[in-house]
């Protein structure tokens, strides 16, 4: 999946990997091809979003605006099939839409034909149950989940592959869909040897060599400000608007490299649980220097886990760091326990493992009272990240943090529901940096290391 701001070229990207599979033509290439190779004719399915756009986007780029085909503006790169080729393809046209291709039959160095068949989202594709892909390549995002779930069988026998290609921007009102970009992004699944089954890629206008840094600050600046995001750095929008788009338009402030960070024992540390005692969770750690500047150096996620498991995880940090850092998380529910009339907390069983467990939720320390409301937390660590005074690690352990926080957005004027989303690791996040009076010191260096506690309540808590 690539996603991608507008005008970067992703139409001609598709376009082209799409033309070297029909082909064949791996080897005949001005640069050495080190992607996948079929050496035989393939059946694929470009997918576009009506007939229109794809008549005036992937299509034109692949085989120009009509008869002739093969024809159009070198200067701008299409059609990447020539005319010579063309001549040599059987078109088949839409009796449909006019001036569409159905489906072409394309000649393959490898012998025989390729076919290549084109299709619209807003096409029934239950006619395609049955069918054999090698590969599908969307030249828009999908809008209607059914149409994906279609097309995984179709390429299963092929050991084929769905290729998304393009802004993930609003249409009609509907964002893009968020459980398809969430599989890419962060959940990235493995087959059970490990292998990666996804691989995700942004592209920002910034990074197209074609474009001047001038004419995409122009551009920006003719958007309003809940467009930059999609249309400029290729970061999805569902709600209203992205909760740190501050994140998005100026990284440079607010990333760091790990081995620029401050001594831990200059610092106070704190961090953040996100953690129900359901699946899914994520703790974060932070440094504040005297100055009050933040710098999140370390994040996990929780899959899967019982409270022994987490807990081993905050000691190794603690046990690394030299003492135990207090650990805040937001109101909990616990879990109920037989024998207890009452539920058993997760800050209880936390202190029972030895982990210094802040005794109360976490709330908003820097304002009067203790609300603990998530738009005003998420504001301040806005603000901090304003202001200069919040740093995020770049290390690689990092980017599902990062990736989260690109993409955490408010909608109807309030942070999306759990429902929605999962934001794990920006929870953790916000219970650290709301907590940050409560921050403890680094012990002076002359003092031993603190005690590795033992497991010793394995038994009250295994089967949880």
């Amino acid at each position: 999946m690539v996603c991608k701001g507008n005008r970067v070229g992703g139409t001609t990207f598709s376009a082209f990997k799409s033309f070297v599979w029909a082909t064949g033509k791996y080897d005949r290439l001005a640069f050495n091809w080190v992607g996948r190779r079929y050496e035989r004719p393939v059946r694929c399915l470009i997918v576009g979003y009506d007939a229109v756009q794809i008549r005036g986007g992937i299509q034109r780029v692949m085989f120009g605006e009509g008869k002739p085909w093969g024809v159009g503006r070198e200067e701008d790169v299409w059609p990447i099939f020539s005319r010579e080729i063309c001549e040599k393809c059987d078109f088949a046209m839409s009796t449909d839409n006019r001036g569409c291709i159905d489906y072409v039959r394309i000649p393959n160095d490898y012998g025989g034909v390729s076919t290549m068949f084109f299709r619209s989202q807003s096409q029934d594709f239950g006619n395609i149950m049955g069918d054999v892909f090698d590969f599908v390549t969307f030249d828009e995002f999908p809008w209607n989940e059914y149409m994906v779930s279609q097309l995984r069988p179709r390429v299963f026998d092929s050991k084929g592959f769905l290729d998304f290609n393009g802004t993930p921007e609003k249409r009609d009102g509907r964002p893009p869909s968020q459980r398809l970009l969430h599989r890419f992004m962060f959940d990235r699944p493995t087959d059970p040897a490990g292998h990666a089954l996804t691989h995700f890629r942004k592209v920002t206008m910034y990074e197209a060599e074609h474009l001047t840094k001038e004419q995409v600050d122009n551009y920006k600046a003719s958007l309003e400000p809940w467009e930059i995001p999609y249309r400029v750095y290729g970061e999805p929008v569902y709600g209203d608007q992205l909760v740190f788009q501050h994140l998005i338009e100026h990284p440079d402030m607010i990333e760091i490299d790990f081995e620029h960070l401050p001594k831990f024992q200059d610092c106070k540390h704190i961090c953040g649980l996100d953690w129900g005692m359901s699946d899914y969770g994520a703790l974060v750690w932070i440094m504040i220097d005297h100055l009050g500047n933040h710098y999140v150096w370390n994040f996990q996620r929780i899959r899967n886990l019982n409270i022994v498991d987490v807990a081993a995880m905050i000691r190794s940090v603690d046990n690394m760091v030299g003492f135990k850092i207090p650990v805040v998380c937001g109101r909990d529910v616990g879990i109920k326990h037989p024998g207890k009339d009452k539920p058993l907390s997760i800050r209880e069983m936390m202190r029972d493992e030895g982990i210094n467990m802040y005794k109360k939720a976490a709330y908003n320390s820097f304002t009067k009272g203790e609300s603990n409301l998530v738009l005003t937390g998420l504001i301040y660590v806005g603000q901090l990240m304003k202001q200069g005074k919040f740093k995020i690690s770049n290390d690689s352990s990092m980017r599902q943090l990062w990736e989260e926080l690109r993409t955490c957005y408010l909608k109807d004027g309030d942070v999306a529901k759990r429902t929605e989303s999962r934001f794990d690791g920006v929870e953790a996040l916000r219970y650290a940096s709301i907590m940050g009076k409560y921050a403890q010191h680094f012990v002076d260096a002359d003092q031993p290391m603190v005690q590795r506690f033992a497991v010793t309540s394995y038994s009250r808590y295994a089967n949880r």
